[in-house]
């Protein structure tokens, strides 16, 4: 695994990098990386999606009003000010104190430690530079004036309400999920580099954008269509990350296979083989699940000419540090899951790439406004259900039943999205 690209680039060049190169690529988290990937991603596909739309004249340009001609206002000098002593401060951490707050980049972030002289220069910068921006377009007598915002013009303004929601739902949803963990470290919980449950992201998301395109009154329905095929590469690409990273988005144990005193994942030797391993690890198992015999497992064998990581992987040196120590490793990150799980994140970014080329291909094939994005939600809702089966997650009792909230959500996804694709066929939404 590769908590950080350090890891990554480590790996790639057989560990020799040089130190301070080494110790530099230690701030960019792999799951952060990739993440941001998935963002780019998502918004190359809503610009084409939107000149489309644009060439076919389906979406009009926005008319909006402003004001030139006026001097930085209180507020905009007072934001830059603020934006510039947040950076300066931790910026100024990283500058006299290198090798430790690479070290442990989220710790540092999220402390209290900085310099407060970087802070300073930074804030009065960007504090000028709003100023003296405004000072050279300022006029005598500020007048308004009236623009034409082509659809294009517009991925900026949709893109930063989706990713904001986006990354606040899926941090709030994680914690609703694993609440007991939430109340126990709140802090913790809120600030690691791991934990972003997905249907908490759109759900908060779709809500931010949705405000945003109702303001703007444009067609809710065809936007929707348009952003569709964006949510489903951003999965695709977020789950990466996930694989990546080892970010515990992984399935229940593989019991087929086994991990051997090098932290290698190898076919048992028998069905009953993992007893050894719950035996020999308990307290790991009693931590996670209260006994053994709670430890979700399947036995799964698959052929022998494909890889045993395609059907069963320990995840060793995870971001969240779950299992065992591994032999011989120092540093951060040498934790290895004593038995090996169904490689879950793979699977979705295999699927979820499928379903992305699908959605694109037919997208301008649905014949009602509403229909792509319905058959979006009733797509990803199955895909979602059926990984469910195989993957480690909290459930909640219901009228005898234990679903996970995925599980939950994805069928109301599903059973939304049935609908919605009826309706938009027979109302003809615009």
């Amino acid at each position: 695994m590769y908590p950080n690209l350090s890891y990554f680039f480590n790996d790639l060049f057989g560990g020799h990098l040089p130190n301070f190169l080494s110790q530099l690529l230690q701030v960019f988290n792999t799951f952060g990386v990739m993440l941001a990937l998935s963002f780019l991603a998502a918004v190359y596909i809503l610009k084409k999606g939107l000149q489309e739309k644009e060439a076919a004249g389906i979406l009009k340009p926005l008319i909006r009003k402003q004001i030139i001609g006026k001097p930085a206002s209180a507020m905009e000098l007072a934001f830059n000010g603020i934006v510039g002593f947040a950076l300066g401060y931790k910026l100024g951490l990283l500058i006299t104190d290198f090798n430790n707050t690479t070290a442990d980049i989220q710790a540092a972030v999220f402390s209290s430690k900085g310099n407060f002289i970087t802070a300073i220069i930074l804030a009065a910068l960007m504090m000028y530079w709003v100023f003296a921006e405004k000072k050279k377009q300022q006029l005598a007598d500020p007048k308004e004036e009236t623009i034409l915002l082509k659809p294009k013009d517009l991925v900026g303004e949709i893109f930063i309400r989706a990713a904001i929601g986006g990354v606040i739902g899926a941090k709030l949803f994680d914690c609703f999920e694993n609440w007991s963990a939430f109340i126990a470290d709140p802090l913790g919980m809120l600030f690691s580099g791991a934990g972003l449950t997905f249907y908490g992201g759109l759900i908060v998301g779709a809500i931010a954008v949705t405000y945003w395109v109702i303001k703007n009154k444009i067609s809710f329905h065809r936007m929707a269509d348009i952003i569709a095929p964006s949510l489903m590469i951003a999965y695709a690409l977020g789950r990466m990350g996930c694989q990546f990273a080892g970010d515990g988005d992984w399935g229940i144990f593989n019991t087929a296979y086994a991990v051997n005193e090098n932290s290698k994942v190898i076919v048992a030797n028998s069905p009953n083989h993992y007893h050894t391993t719950f035996q020999t690890q308990t307290n790991f198992f009693n931590n996670h699940f209260g006994d053994t015999t709670q430890a979700p497992h399947a036995f799964f064998k698959g052929p022998s000419f494909l890889p045993n990581w395609l059907f069963a992987y320990n995840y060793p040196h995870n971001v969240g540090n779950e299992g065992i120590a591994m032999k011989d490793c120092t540093g951060k990150y040498c934790a290895v899951l004593p038995l090996p799980v169904f490689p879950t994140p793979l699977y979705e970014i295999l699927m979820c790439l499928f379903l992305f080329f699908v959605i694109w291909k037919f997208r301008n094939r649905f014949k009602y406004p509403g229909q792509v994005m319905a058959f979006y939600m009733i797509v990803n809702g199955c895909e979602r259900f059926l990984i469910e089966l195989i993957r480690v997650n909290s459930t909640y009792t219901i009228f005898g039943l234990h679903p996970t909230q995925a599980e939950i959500i994805a069928l109301i996804l599903v059973l939304v999205g049935v609908i919605y694709f009826f309706i938009a066929q027979k109302k003809k939404l615009l």
